[in-house]
């Protein structure tokens, strides 16, 4: 099957941003914003994503996104400049450069391949709501 504009990456999308969430929330599911340290519950924050959606290559990279809140992440364009000083921070500028050459790259995939992406984030997701338990939403 090849690839098309009309799939629907909503559950991939769904269950991905779900256990980013999770991922970075402590042991009372209080998420802090990557961007400006807002804290609040995950559930009302976003999945933030410093190279943009839809840029294929790194849509699902987990170092590619972090909680942030809907401030930061939606109406400040998700703060790249800062954004990008956390992720050097937390992860080194050589990984940050070659995500930034993943997301050049071309990325094509099939509906059955973000089926998968979205049993394999929910899997995540699940065990992370366990670990923490924290209650999903």
């Amino acid at each position: 099957m090849k690839p098309t504009n009309a799939m629907k990456c909503s559950k991939a999308d769904f269950w991905f941003s779900r256990m980013i969430r999770l991922r970075d929330a402590d042991e009372n599911g209080i998420g802090t914003c990557c961007t400006c340290g807002l804290k609040k519950d995950v559930k009302y924050m976003d999945n933030s994503h410093f190279i943009c959606r839809q840029h294929q290559a790194t849509r699902f990279d987990e170092m590619n996104c972090h909680t942030a809140c809907k401030k930061c992440n939606g109406f400040e364009e998700g703060k790249k400049d800062v954004y990008e000083k956390f992720l050097i921070e937390k992860y080194g500028s050589d990984r940050v450069n070659l995500l930034k050459l993943r997301g050049q790259s071309t990325c094509k995939r099939t509906q059955l391949d973000l089926d998968y992406i979205a049993v394999y984030f929910k899997q995540k997701a699940t065990e992370l709501s366990r670990e923490k338990n924290i209650k999903l939403w």
